[in-house]
C-alpha cells in the first residue's frame, strides 16, 4: 500500500528533526565502515544531507573541514598519526565532505573547492582519486563554483 503524499511530506519532517542525531552517528559508522564498502552508507548521509537545514548542514561541514586541513596540514592528533592512518583519515574526511556538498551553501562549496584543489596533488593515490571524486561531484551538484573557476581548475589539472 502507497502512502499519500502529505504522510510522506510528514515523514520526512520527522526524519529531518533527528537529523542532529543521525548524521554524527552515521559519520562514526563511515569511519568503521571498508573503504569499499563506504558507498552505501555515505548514499544514506546525502540523504539525510536533503531533508537537513542547510544550518545544520553547515556546521557539520564546519567540522569535517577542520579536521581536513588538520590532517592535511599534519597538524593536532594527525601529527601522532603514520603516514598511512593520516592518509586514511584524509580519505575518510574527503568522502564525508563530499557526502555533505549537496546541502551546502555557496561559500561553503567555495571553500571546499580551494581545500579540494592542492588534494588533486596530494602524494598518496586515495586522496588524490578522491579530490578528482569531489570535483566532478561539484560540477553535478555546485556547478556554478565549477564554472567560474574552470580556467583555474583545468591548469590545476595538468600540472
Amino acid at each position: 500500500s502507497r502512502i499519500g503524499r502529505e504522510a510522506g511530506e510528514a515523514n520526512v519532517a520527522v526524519l529531518a528533526q533527528f537529523s542532529k542525531n543521525y548524521l554524527p552517528i552515521l559519520f562514526n559508522v563511515t569511519a568503521q565502515t571498508p573503504v569499499a564498502q563506504r558507498p552505501c552508507v555515505m548514499e544514506a548521509i546525502e540523504a539525510y544531507v536533503s531533508i537537513t537545514d542547510q544550518a545544520r548542514v553547515s556546521g557539520f561541514f564546519t567540522n569535517v573541514m577542520k579536521k581536513l586541513l588538520s590532517a592535511t596540514a599534519g597538524e593536532g592528533d594527525a601529527a601522532m598519526d603514520t603516514d598511512e592512518e593520516r592518509q586514511e583519515k584524509k580519505v575518510l574526511l574527503v568522502d564525508l565532505a563530499m557526502a555533505l556538498m549537496p546541502g551546502l551553501d555557496a561559500p561553503s562549496t567555495e571553500f571546499l573547492y580551494k581545500a579540494t584543489v592542492p588534494l588533486l596533488r596530494d602524494e598518496a593515490g586515495a586522496v588524490q582519486k578522491r579530490a578528482y571524486k569531489m570535483v566532478q561531484s561539484m560540477s553535478v551538484h555546485q556547478t556554478g563554483v565549477v564554472q567560474a573557476r574552470l580556467g583555474e581548475l583545468c591548469e590545476a589539472l595538468v600540472q
